[in-house]
């Protein structure tokens, strides 16, 4: 069901078969300048009652996501939505209960919108007063995205409303992020000025991986199109240094591989199974352009021999880029080691049986039409991905559930 908030236009949206309820919300001045807000959210089950304690905000998390693809197959936001809610649901779950338990179970015909109308304090007050929360006990936790149209020039205008969310998604666009498009300039600011400046936690996708490199050109960032040409279907690559770090700590916290509570050793020690970790990635993609060069303030977390830098991570400076992974901290230790973004030029919301043959069938197909890759590379490509979709859909959800870990969403 979809259930769309909205205070005007209310028959309209009841003549749609898929919503079942329709609320009105009166602004409180007819002279404000007005403003909308997508949300779509996803219920699903709480961690158990033996997890640690798991504060409202982690419980019932709120996301933003910077979209930057209005037109199908990969847009408009409403699909790129449902995609990352999918996953990040996903991930929560494995991580909580121990494996992908959401895989295949997650109804996705569940997923609720709502469309926020009025001033911006009208806007701020529903999402402070969290009144879209379901709190029964079939619905104990739940991940919302709110939605902002960078081509739109749709961002936070205030540190408040900045701060109203745990993290920020940046997705895929058939743009590139060297285009000089006036809403890619401003979102190159806004990824300076208050992403990067200020930390904020960010998971980054294809477009998403080469916006934030390339808008620190300053430090060094820069994308440019594929020298081996536009890359689609499955794809694998091999960890650094700093990409085992990143996903190696969390790597049996996450799918359990046999270690217990109470055995405690160094998740270093390649003499155990369960802690040898990941070697290579196997993931989904489609795309033309990729990062050349990163900022300074970044590392790659892996690549292969057509695009050598896969993921990175970026953290507040050089100085803490280069110190990562020396002094042994977590989190709650000194955050500041940490990195705050996290990207993939994969898609790994791609990672399920609808988008597979959804969303990254129709963008192969449509690279076809636009002579971006063959025919006969299309059908081997896809055929590749429906011959291996578990170890794609596996990876995917390992890379995300220790992105999910390591930003504290879950």
């Amino acid at each position: 069901s979809i259930l769309c908030k909205k205070k005007k236009r209310q028959s309209d949206a009841c003549s749609s078969s898929n919503r079942t309820k329709v609320m009105s919300k009166t602004t409180s001045s007819t002279s404000c300048s007005c403003r909308q807000r997508n949300v779509y959210r996803q219920y699903h089950k709480g961690p158990p009652n033996d997890h640690e304690s798991v504060s409202k905000e982690v419980l019932h998390l709120r996301l933003m996501m910077l979209s930057c693809e209005n037109n199908p197959p990969y847009g408009p936001s409403v699909n790129t939505a449902k995609m990352l809610l999918d996953i990040i649901v996903r991930a929560r779950l494995s991580a909580w209960f121990g494996h992908d338990v959401g895989f295949g179970n997650q109804d996705r015909s569940s997923v609720q919108h709502a469309l926020i109308e009025g001033s911006e304090s009208d806007i701020q007050e529903e999402m402070n007063n969290d009144v879209y929360i379901n709190h029964s006990e079939t619905s104990g936790a739940s991940v919302s995205i709110f939605v902002y149209e960078c081509k739109d020039i749709d961002y936070p205008v205030s540190e408040t409303e900045w701060n109203l969310y745990r993290g920020i998604l940046l997705p895929g666009s058939f743009n590139s992020a060297y285009d000089t498009d006036k809403w890619i300039d401003v979102l190159k600011r806004v990824l300076r000025n208050e992403v990067h400046a200020k930390r904020r936690r960010t998971l980054g996708i294809c477009f998403g991986h080469q916006i934030l490199a390339h808008s620190l050109g300053e430090e060094g960032g820069v994308a440019v199109k594929c020298p081996a040409g536009p890359q689609a279907g499955g794809r694998n690559f091999k960890l650094t240094k700093a990409g085992k770090e990143v996903f190696g700590k969390n790597y049996h916290r996450a799918f359990g591989n046999g270690c217990t509570n109470d055995e405690e050793h160094d998740l270093q020690d390649s003499s155990r199974d369960c802690c040898r970790g990941k070697v290579d990635v196997h993931l989904l993609y489609t795309h033309g352009d990729m990062v050349q060069e990163l900022p300074t303030c970044a590392l790659s977390l892996g690549g292969n021999l057509n695009v050598p830098i896969q993921s990175a991570a970026y953290f507040l400076n050089s100085e803490k880029a280069k110190r990562f992974g020396v002094i042994n901290s977590t989190v709650e230790e000194d955050e500041d080691k940490q990195p705050y973004a996290i990207t993939f030029q994969a898609h790994p919301e791609y990672a399920s049986p609808t988008f597979v043959e959804t969303t990254l069938t129709n963008v192969v197909n449509a690279m076809v039409k636009r002579g971006a890759i063959s025919s006969e590379s299309q059908e081997k490509n896809l055929r590749n991905v429906h011959d291996n979709f578990l170890q794609f859909s596996a990876d995917s959800l390992f890379v995300i559930t220790n992105a999910c870990i390591l930003f504290g969403w879950l």
